[in-house]
């Protein structure tokens, strides 16, 4: 397949290991192989080869010069994203590249239609550097979508609705500042987000909420979007359309993700009234759990009547018993009931039962654990005594695994002496331990079974339990004892040791969470703080130790983090990552704090270094003027000059006064000139008695762009705009309609301007 060759293409023209141009016979192999597999994918045979040889000519110096591709060069539309990847790793500035991004516009162009279709157009665009061939294709994008917000005849027949949470970034990354195309945008999504799913639901808000389009009323983009929400939530709320509940919780779970959820406020409390009234009639509700999903998340994020929140606790707690919901709903509801125990404590825990015993978590641990990972701890005990009980300590050992093993044991690493039911939970989580560390008498090193993750959680459990666990019980017989749980943790820590530079910043905040003293553990990582290969795992490390070891100067240990290996080549971006992600860490002791402000001085300097030594940034975006022409297209197809402002459907001057002269006012230069022009859509009318005998006259011309007919006209040396003229559908009596309009339009504006 074509994007296979381009991937070749890709190593062997820039690899990873050997920084060698690409040999001349190599790359015209190559590229004979690309056209013939877009030949072959496209049902096309005979002249690939040939095609392929003369798509570029050598110069004399022997570079290449880029030439159009030609058809048996496209690629389909399924091999684009692939190729678009293929081609990241090349030198932008070569003339390889250039040829090939040129074929992979192209390619774009003509496979527009079906990738719409599909719901990839939009997402394949924001993945590809705008170079100079992607003007045209954007453009006919830009101007695609924009008849398809408003309503209007498009000549792609169905465009996926996937494609709206992919628009607000396109517009932000070209910088269109198109007000009215954002407003049909934000209709679209007002009518069709019950369509959506929660996570494209989620990303159009988050794309529209990065998107610095500016109202002088409604205020930034988000703001506008919200409003239209709100509104057509209201409007359909007082009818027979009202929304389903699965479509009120897929709203408000987008709206939390929300970082500036001050615009969102009054959508919330919209949705909180609906949810109370809701709530006072379940007997007529259908979907009483995904209600209950919605009021969680309104809980959460403005604080609901516990009335309410009782009621359909109560509600749940009845259905969930008695009827058969979906596992993915079951999952759904086991993750969000926790944000109310505190709220609602004896309501969550028998809604919490219910859904384990209707999950069955004996046969899925390790999904059921994840889920409820950060749930409270009453919750998470109860779901950990769920899945020992009726099963041996034995039984237990062997039929979990050791990713069932590590996640049951983070279920109950902060496990209190006043819990319930300690005796049954502290002799497996003994057990367990004991299973992930091995023999002890077996060799560390030649134990790799046991992954780091594993390993810190293990630490994390064993120290906690044995810092915690009461002495009285260890008396009891076959009952673990604390100093039992510390020789694990001891174990644990020496096999810690041999797995350092595989840790990962998690796996160093799980393992300081532990309550025990921190200092011993701290100290032996900041011995060997260059074995961390990470650099965020090493600024982990330097966060907790200041945390841990409150006093010390660690300023040999911030010294040891600006090391990096040398075979490892760091980005600009790379460096002012680490630069923001020390700049957000605790700042510690006064010491710490000089240290810290020394480090990032040291990253900014390397930072600007990097930017020097690397290439000149390309392809952001194409030039500000290109997409200042796409706006006036974006107008002119509303019916709108950018210098008339005369909106789509309101009549214009020529059609108010159709045998009359039309107004002009004295330019700089002392002629006149019309005052607006506006495109028009044809209409048939009895005046025009003459027909040119061609389909093409003088001064009336078929303009692709627009698909409409375009008039001018000559007056005094200058070139004058008449208008457009669209036909009102597409065939061949609306065409001929629409031109002889803009004849009738032009022979009128001649004789005008002749009287003058």
């Amino acid at each position: 397949r074509g994007c296979d060759h381009l991937i070749i293409l890709r190593y062997l023209s820039n690899g990873p290991q050997h920084h060698m141009p690409m040999d001349a016979k190599a790359l015209a192999f190559v590229r004979q192989k690309v056209a013939e597999a877009a030949a072959a994918s496209a049902g096309r045979t005979g002249s690939s080869s040939s095609s392929a040889a003369s798509a570029s000519v050598p110069a004399a110096d022997g570079s290449e010069v880029v030439s159009e591709p030609s058809v048996d060069e496209l690629l389909p539309a399924q091999d684009l994203p692939n190729a678009a990847l293929a081609l990241q790793g090349m030198a932008p500035d070569s003339e390889e590249a250039a040829r090939l991004w040129q074929v992979l516009a192209q390619s774009f162009e003509a496979g527009m239609p079906e990738m719409l279709e599909n719901g990839q157009c939009v997402a394949l665009v924001l993945q590809l550097p705008l170079t100079k061939f992607m003007e045209r294709p954007l453009k006919r994008l830009v101007l695609l979508l924009s008849q398809w917000l408003r309503g209007q005849h498009c000549r792609v027949r169905n465009i996926s609705l996937m494609e709206l949470p992919h628009i607000p970034r396109l517009l932000q990354r070209i910088g269109l500042q198109d007000r009215r195309l954002f407003a049909d945008l934000c209709q679209v999504c007002a009518e069709r987000w019950p369509n959506l799913p929660v996570g494209d639901l989620s990303l159009l808000l988050r794309n529209t909420e990065d998107y610095s389009l500016l109202h002088a009323q409604k205020g930034p983009a988000l703001r506008q979007l919200v409003l239209l929400l709100e509104s057509s939530l209201v409007d359909t709320e007082a009818t027979d359309r009202a929304v389903s509940n699965s479509a009120l919780a897929t709203l408000c779970s987008a709206l939390i993700a929300v970082r500036q959820r001050g615009h969102c406020r009054e959508l919330l409390e919209q949705l909180r009234r609906i949810a109370q009234k809701r709530s006072t009639e379940l007997e007529l509700q259908s979907n009483v759990l995904e209600l209950l999903l919605c009021v969680v998340d309104l809980h959460r994020a403005i604080g609901m009547p516990r009335g309410t929140l009782q009621r359909l606790m109560n509600e749940a707690a009845r259905l969930i018993a008695s009827s058969k919901i979906t596992d993915d709903l079951k999952m759904k509801l086991l993750k969000v009931v926790g944000y109310c125990h505190w709220f609602l404590p004896n309501d969550t825990c028998a809604v919490f039962d219910g859904l384990l015993v209707a999950l069955e978590p004996e046969a899925a641990v390790t999904p059921v654990a994840r889920t409820c990972e950060h749930a409270p701890a009453a919750l998470r005990h109860r779901l950990a005594l769920r899945l020992v009980q009726n099963r041996s300590v034995a039984q237990l050992v062997e039929q979990l695994s050791e990713g069932d093993s590590t996640n049951w044991l983070m279920l109950v690493h902060d496990l209190q002496a006043s819990s319930e039911h300690l005796t049954e939970i502290v002799p497996v989580a003994f057990a367990l331990l004991e299973k992930l560390l091995g023999s002890e008498t077996k060799d560390a090193e030649m134990d790799s079974a046991t992954s780091p993750s594993a390993l810190a959680s293990a630490y994390l459990t064993a120290s906690s339990l044995g810092c915690r666990l009461p002495q009285a019980l260890s008396k009891t017989a076959d009952f673990p004892s604390p100093e039992a749980f510390g020789q694990l943790a001891s174990r644990t820590l020496f096999r810690l040791e041999q797995n350092w530079p595989v840790l990962g910043p998690r796996d160093v905040q799980t393992l300081f969470r532990s309550p025990s003293d921190c200092g011993v553990l701290a100290r032996s990582m900041l011995d060997n703080l260059d074995k961390f290969r990470d650099f965020r795992t090493r600024l982990a490390v330097l966060n907790s130790a200041t945390l841990a070891l409150p006093g010390e100067d660690l300023a040999a240990s911030w010294d040891a983090l600006m090391h990096e290996a040398q075979d490892r080549k760091v980005t600009a971006s790379e460096f002012c990552a680490r630069e923001a992600a020390v700049r957000r860490g605790d700042v510690g002791s006064a010491v710490g704090l000089e240290a810290r402000s020394k480090t990032m001085v040291g990253l900014r300097q390397r930072a600007f270094r990097a930017v020097l030594q690397e290439g000149a940034i390309w392809s952001q975006r194409p030039p500000r003027g290109f997409f200042q022409y796409v706006e006036q297209c974006l107008g002119r197809s509303r019916g709108e000059l950018p210098v008339s402002g005369v909106s789509r459907g309101a009549p214009t001057r020529y059609q108010e006064t159709l045998a009359g002269e039309t107004k002009s006012t004295p330019t700089a230069s002392g002629s006149d000139a019309p005052v607006s022009v506006a495109l028009t859509t044809a209409q048939p009318s009895a005046l025009a008695s003459e027909q040119p005998s061609t389909k093409e006259s003088k001064g009336v011309v078929w303009h692709k762009g627009m698909e409409g007919w375009e008039v001018r006209v000559e007056a005094r040396g200058r070139r004058i705009l008449g208008g457009y003229f669209l036909p009102q559908e597409e065939n061949d009596e609306e065409v001929e309609r629409a031109r002889l309009a803009a004849v009738e339009h032009h022979q009128y504006l001649q004789r005008a301007h002749l009287r003058r």
